[in-house]
């Protein structure tokens, strides 16, 4: 994997830098000079945001506007409509080029996709809200085949970023062996477990129950919006 920072944005947000690229997934604060999301900051190559769904905390329609104003930006939303030129609006289980980059969606158990992006150096993927819920008997959607779904087109994963509570905050059976399968499916070097709505401490609770399940893949726990990590230190 060439070199790749990784800044928590906060709940299911994160910023992704490679040397060619940004990648920007389900951002929905408002936008601040000088934040982590500062449009001014993510001149000279390409930055691409990714909405997974509508939801206000994986959304925010200013931050949209404001993104189809630069041409080295695109906006990349799931399953609901594109709002502005640059948008790219896909439906589960799609494959779609941009310039370099491959992005292959799958459903979500909530609303929206998933997102598999396949870029020179590092393959990503966001779960967006595709997790094993406990009211996931009120779906069509099955968690597991979707899962798989991303798994037959991905050949290797460097880094995923997956739900390991609800959003008030309960870490339910189903959700836990939901997320170890993912992990265990997708294999990725580095796992960035999310969905927290504030409480960063479940992500080292998550981390110790992998270990316990013999998850020997890399965790790693923000602690605070506005971390980062680098895969060279």
């Amino acid at each position: 994997m060439e070199k790749t920072t990784v800044t928590y944005l906060g709940h299911s947000a994160w910023k992704i830098e490679t040397p060619d690229s940004f990648f920007i997934f389900d951002y929905d604060k408002p936008l601040e000079k000088n934040s982590p999301a500062d449009l001014l900051k993510l001149q000279g190559k390409p930055a691409y945001f990714f909405a997974s769904h509508e939801h206000g905390d994986h959304y925010n329609r200013r931050l949209n506007k404001s993104v189809s104003q630069y041409a080295n930006m695109r906006f990349i939303t799931g399953g609901f409509a594109a709002a502005y030129d640059n948008n790219i609006a896909l439906k589960p289980r799609q494959t779609r080029a941009i310039a370099d980059i491959s992005i292959t969606t799958a459903a979500s158990t909530d609303l929206g996709v998933c997102y598999l992006v396949q870029a020179r150096g590092v393959t990503l993927f966001h779960s967006g809200d595709l997790a094993n819920w406990p009211d996931n008997d009120e779906t069509p959607i099955n968690y597991y085949d979707e899962i798989d779904y991303i798994s037959s087109k991905a050949n290797k994963t460097e880094i995923a970023f997956i739900p390991v509570n609800t959003y008030d905050w309960y870490q339910d059976p189903c959700l836990l062996e939901g997320a170890l399968y993912a992990i265990q499916k997708l294999n990725p070097d580095y796992v960035f477990p999310m969905h927290a709505n504030g409480r960063e401490d479940l992500y080292v609770s998550f981390a110790k129950h992998a270990a316990e399940n013999g998850i020997k893949n890399r965790i790693i726990c923000m602690e605070k919006p506005g971390d980062s990590w680098c895969s060279l230190e």
